[in-house]
């Protein structure tokens, strides 16, 4: 049996539970891969997929202490069976960069978005998109906060470990997924 977790962190509560259904059935269906992501919808709508293994060996080898973006650790083709799902264009809404819940403005934005629905509902993407379409003003209270990221000398560090480590690591995954 191989196990995967879908990443669904508490700061993103509105992430796409279509395309994590979609992550699911192509996980089941394609096991080899180990890690698959969503790319075009706003951050903390897009959801991904980790193989167990995939995580076991980035924790044996990483260095940096700050890895809550997993991004840069795991989407490693070169290393990974890797796979992006571009979404469709309707599930893209270029008017939000991010729909996360990082800072007190993210909150009152969170909180006009929950307002507009019955309490206990399973809010779907694209209805908030709509929310968001019909009350401007939403989109207002937190549009001026960039997302946080690491730093390009840590990006840096990552890249280079990985160029300099590859056959090291891909003998590491070897040894954990044929144990």
């Amino acid at each position: 049996m191989v196990l995967y977790f879908i990443g669904i962190p508490a700061d993103n509560p509105l992430f796409s539970i279509y395309h994590t259904n979609l992550i699911v059935d192509i996980i089941k269906r394609e096991p080899q891969l180990d890690f698959i992501y969503t790319k075009g919808m706003p951050i903390g709508v897009n959801i991904y997929g980790i193989k167990i293994k995939a995580l076991k060996t980035i924790c044996e080898v990483k260095k940096e202490v700050d890895t809550e973006i997993w991004g840069y650790l795991i989407n490693r083709p070169e290393i990974f069976n890797v796979r992006e799902l571009e979404v469709e264009d309707y599930y893209k809404y270029p008017k939000v960069e991010r729909i996360t819940l990082d800072h007190y403005e993210d909150y009152l934005f969170f909180k006009k978005i929950f307002e507009k629905f019955p309490q206990d509902t399973i809010i779907d993407t694209l209805d908030v998109y709509k929310v968001l379409d019909e009350n401007l003003d939403i989109i207002e209270i937190n549009k001026h906060i960039k997302q946080r990221d690491l730093p390009e000398e840590v990006k840096q560090r990552i890249d280079k470990f990985f160029k300099e480590n590859k056959e090291k690591i891909i003998e590491l995954k070897n040894s954990i997924y044929n144990p």
